[in-house]
């Protein structure tokens, strides 16, 4: 990520300091570049803003003319005459002297959408071409409410159809193949491999094995428009209008992309966003919490917290925190990456949280450990991937593969995607015997 990109997350984030006001102001200044990025980034929080829905209240209206300068209160004031709404009529009345302001951190709640200014980027220029389509966009809500009117157009197309992908299409079945044609309202389902949704502008869209996904047609707050319903999509987004961007939704939150490649993922109660280049804006449904999601990062809907792949989130560690054992109880206490060469832990991974993304091109070579309580018991059998008994490990440490002292390991070599194992101690030696209390943790394999 680039000192601008940084400062100017900082700089929506409320947390950037005079220093690093002054320093973003000469970078976009002095370099067109550096403009462009700082101006992207305002785009994508306008675009993520604009999903949430705004009281057009007198106090509103009061706080726009704040920040307007006298060129966009007139423009503005020449397009409001043009609407019938009580609540725009009432931003016409008297005379009120408009205050031009510097962007801050405070006018993005109400910021919807951020052209690229002529002159200065940073200075009055940006604030000018922001009021304006702060209003602009606002007047679209005058009609918000009235439903897009399905077109039977074609939106996009199956450009891979495996067997087994069906569409579903005014309550009817389809048989789906490719080449086929998908209209607003279509909703497209993967058995056992990926079908790929192509729109002409040469965005792409894999709807993964298992995975639902409702084709939407464009409406007043959004371009495209997807519903997932169920497992996973991943995306390579062709770049979007500012004011149309690709919207997502799950039954957790609302993702607004501008041009990308990331993953979306389902699972009970949660959705998770890994962004693998560029930039992308989450929205919780439940509140409106967001987070702008960089490359190389993830959040999921339960924490709202942006994390560089490989760091556990805060609520993933609890879900993983054992009960205290009753003395005699045997128990898997963790699962624990560990570099092979060496056989030391790796620091973010020991433990290993539930939902993990484990990177495997930013890693050594590495294994997987338990630990167990008491410190050692008679055997360990491991469940990978739903195969039963996959590894039976009878001495410490309890390694998903083979070592030699402790020390050295065989290195493990998951394949990309998702993996879930478990692990369950037993008093006797090779899976024989009381059986203890078990664990299971699932996790993402990622490689470059």
């Amino acid at each position: 990520m680039s000192r601008v990109q940084d400062l100017t997350l900082k700089l929506l984030d409320g947390e950037l300091n005079e220093a690093g006001q002054a320093e973003l102001r000469r970078l976009i200044s002095a370099d067109p570049q550096a403009a462009d990025e700082h101006i992207a980034i305002l785009e994508l929080e306008a675009a993520l803003r604009a999903e949430q829905e705004i009281d057009l209240t007198d106090e509103i209206l009061e706080r726009i003319q704040q920040i307007a300068g006298e060129k966009t209160q007139k423009s503005v004031l020449d397009k409001i005459k043009a609407r019938s709404s009580p609540a725009w009529k009432r931003a016409q009345t008297g005379k009120r002297k408009a205050i031009s302001a510097p962007v801050t951190a405070n006018t993005r709640s109400t910021v919807r959408r951020v052209r690229r200014p002529r002159e200065n980027p940073f200075g009055a220029g940006l604030l000018i071409a922001a009021s304006l389509a702060i209003v602009l966009l606002l007047a679209l809500f005058v009609s918000k409410g009235k439903p897009a009117r399905e077109s039977a157009v074609a939106l996009a197309a199956l450009q891979h159809a495996p067997a087994g992908t069906s569409v579903k299409r005014d309550g009817r079945d389809i048989s789906a193949a490719s080449g086929m044609e998908i209209l607003a309202g279509d909703s497209i389902r993967a058995a056992s491999s990926s079908a790929l949704l192509h729109y002409s502008d040469g965005t792409d869209v894999s709807v993964e094995a298992g995975a639902e996904v409702v084709v939407s047609a464009p409406d007043a707050d959004a371009g495209k428009r997807l519903q997932l319903n169920a497992g996973t999509l991943r995306a390579s987004v062709a770049k979007q209008n500012a004011d149309r961007p690709l919207v997502i939704r799950t039954p957790q939150a609302s993702v607004t992309v501008l041009g990308t490649r990331f993953e979306l993922a389902l699972s009970p109660g949660t959705t998770r966003l890994t962004v693998e280049d560029g930039l992308v804006g989450m929205r919780r449904l439940s509140d409106g919490k967001s987070v702008l999601v960089k490359a190389g990062h993830f959040a999921q809907s339960t924490d709202m917290v942006a994390l560089r792949i490989g760091e556990s989130a805060p609520a993933a560690q609890t879900a993983l925190q054992t009960k205290p054992v009753p003395q005699g109880e045997l128990a898997i206490t963790g699962f624990h990456l560990v570099n092979a060469d060496t056989g030391q832990m790796l620091p973010g991974f020991s433990p290993l949280a539930e939902g993990a993304i484990i990177d495997l091109s930013k890693l050594p070579k590495l294994s997987m450990v338990v630990t167990t309580e008491p410190a050692e018991v008679g055997s360990i059998v491991f469940d990978v991937n739903g195969k039963m008994r996959a590894r039976v490990e009878m001495t410490p440490p309890y390694a998903l593969t083979t070592n030699w002292d402790g020390n050295h390991f065989l290195p493990w070599n998951p394949p990309a995607g998702k993996h879930t194992i478990t692990a369950t101690p037993y008093a006797g030696k090779d899976g024989q015997g009381k059986a203890g209390r078990a664990m299971t943790i699932t996790f993402t394999i990622v490689t470059r």
